[in-house]
């Protein structure tokens, strides 16, 4: 069973038995919004033992391997701020960095760009990576990678210096970059 046809079983399947989604989540234990965006397609709006117990209310076989839950991530990424692939930007005077994330090949352990173990879930609170993750997790709220540069913008100059060097454009200005709006830094 894909994910694909799976929130589409659960949506049938509460609609056969009569059940609006305020209903099925409150014996769910779970709110409203967060049913409704699951059936809409968002696999990672619902925790994996909420669906366990949905499946169970509506009598759809819940299928358990990674490929057919759509919460558990099949991505990667590197928690190492400086890895080439990590994408440093400003939100107001605090810096994020944005990891490139990979889709998770079997066996495949270690970055391709500085050989930092990769990671599957959040440092932070080891939730599962949803489908599509930015730079912060959607649980806890706190970065994926930690930037922890003494200086933020003298780290963020050198950077920019570094990927220059090597060949990489930069498509900001340095004015564009400094000012206090959420865009890449390079």
């Amino acid at each position: 069973m894909s994910f694909s046809s799976f929130h589409l079983q659960l949506r049938d399947a509460r609609r056969e038995r009569g059940l609006t989604q305020a209903e099925l989540a409150r014996q769910a234990g779970c709110t409203q919004s967060a049913l409704s965006m699951f059936e809409s397609g968002q696999g990672s709006a619902l925790a994996t033992d909420t669906l366990k117990k949905i499946s169970t209310l509506l009598g759809v076989a819940f299928d358990e391997t990674p490929s057919a839950l759509p919460g558990v991530s099949r991505k990667t990424f590197c928690p190492n701020f400086e890895c080439p692939s990590s994408v440093p930007y400003f939100v107001g005077a605090e810096l994020f960095i944005r990891p490139a994330f990979f889709n998770a090949i079997p066996n495949a352990k270690y970055c391709p760009h500085c050989a930092e173990l990769l990671l599957t879930t959040c440092p932070n609170c080891n939730a599962q990576l949803p489908e599509t993750p930015g730079a912060c997790c959607m649980v806890c709220g706190k970065s994926y990678v930690l930037a922890t540069p003494s200086s933020p913008r003298e780290w963020l100059r050198k950077r920019r210096e570094e990927l220059r060097e090597n060949g990489h454009s930069c498509p900001f200005s340095r004015a564009e970059t400094d000012k206090n709006v959420r865009s890449p830094l390079f």
